[in-house]
């Protein structure tokens, strides 16, 4: 079985049937159903037959995109990281606009927008990866096809956080712009996502701006 796309249809058959919506905003919408339905009743609780219905399609439909029910998982993880890349675009864009200061004040600022952003959208989702990687503790190919939708999250830290180091010149320690960096900033996502999900309600919420602040401070040149 062949590795899954956004665009790519698991099963070449057409739904004349049904004219309306069109095939993509149908797609769509089953992937939209089954985010809020993994994620509020989990895996194996939820029915092709839910989220058909969610969708406000027929079973028949979910089954003309997708072979299986993980499949639909995947495509639904690949929707929340395609979700995150878009936020971290608008992050991009948004510290770009404020570019005046000295290099650490933009990657400050930058670092400040992907700590909020990502986490606030992404704070009840952090399950369906949860299951995705259980289910691939049995079906190994499920983490393989996975892996190819998904590496374009991986893909986007890595060139948002050096392309900002690179730009920054000699402001930062040498070191900075290699690998261990991206690897950090994901690393600190990771945390707060999983702080959010895990700890109780209520709790004081972390401050996106001291986290930045640590990190860049500790990425500056030491005066000699």
């Amino acid at each position: 079985m062949g590795a899954l796309t956004l665009t790519d249809r698991s099963v070449g058959r057409s739904s004349a049937a049904m004219p309306t919506p069109p095939e993509s905003q149908r797609r769509q919408a089953v992937i939209e159903a089954a985010v809020e339905r993994f994620t509020r009743c989990g895996f194996a609780a939820t029915r092709i037959a839910d989220i058909a219905d969610d969708a406000g399609v027929g079973k028949g439909t979910v089954y003309e995109y997708f072979r299986s029910k993980e499949e639909v998982l995947i495509a639904a993880c690949a929707q929340v990281c395609e979700r995150n890349l878009e936020s971290l675009n608008a992050a991009v864009a948004e510290a770009a606009a404020g570019a005046d200061g000295s290099p650490a004040d933009r990657l400050r600022r930058l670092l400040t927008l992907v700590f909020t952003r990502i986490p606030d959208r992404t704070r009840n989702r952090t399950a369906l990866f949860i299951e995705l990687w259980l289910l691939g503790q049995r079906q190994p190919g499920l983490l393989d096809q996975a892996r190819h939708l998904l590496g374009g999250m991986t893909k986007g830290w890595n060139e948002m956080v050096r392309t900002a180091m690179s730009e920054a010149g000699g402001a930062f320690r040498q070191d900075a712009a290699g690998a261990a960096m991206p690897l950090a900033v994901a690393a600190l996502v990771d945390g707060l996502l999983w702080e959010q999900t895990l700890l109780p309600p209520g709790r004081d919420r972390y401050d996106p701006q001291a986290l930045a602040d640590l990190l860049v401070d500790a990425l500056a040149r030491k005066p000699a």
